[in-house]
């Protein structure tokens, strides 16, 4: 049975009131690993996206850079728009949300090694930071899913 764990949640300021997001990572019992994002406004929520990285990774060792569209019907207004949810080990103090070119877009101060921003145009990736300014990880930024984790659609046309 998968035994899921919190790895962050935080609020989402919505203009329907606070939200909240949240990183969930689970092991599975063949040992493969199982990262998921979520948003959600009261009982609604919607799936951010989901990652799988190598069963060998140390929980304690994940950096997640995930999009979260909360402008979705039921959930939010088109005005709540796109999320970064930036998740990392807590000795990440700072981020960078770096272009396509490695430019730095934004910085941002981590808490606990996270936050969540308005996505700035343009993120490809997230540069991870300790103290004094030493580099820890580089993290792709990963899109919104274009389809819900697992949904393989209706089956073959019969």
């Amino acid at each position: 049975a998968l035994q899921p764990e919190l790895l962050w949640s935080a609020g989402l300021p919505l203009t329907r009131g606070t939200g909240t997001v949240a990183v969930v990572v689970a092991r599975s019992p063949g040992g493969a690993l199982v990262v998921t994002t979520w948003a959600g406004v009261g009982s609604s929520g919607v799936s951010c996206g989901t990652q799988t990285p190598p069963g060998t990774t140390e929980v304690g060792t994940l950096t997640v850079a995930r999009v979260c569209d909360v402008a979705l019907p039921g959930l939010g207004q088109t005005d709540d728009g796109r999320w970064l949810v930036v998740t990392a080990p807590p000795d990440a103090v700072t981020g960078e949300v770096l272009d396509g070119r490695g430019r730095v877009l934004e910085t941002l101060a981590l808490v606990d090694g996270s936050a969540v921003l308005t996505l700035p145009g343009g993120a490809r990736s997230v540069r991870t930071l300790g103290a004094g300014g030493r580099e820890l990880r580089e993290t792709p930024v990963a899109p919104s899913p274009t389809e819900p984790f697992g949904d393989f659609g209706s089956g073959p046309a019969r």
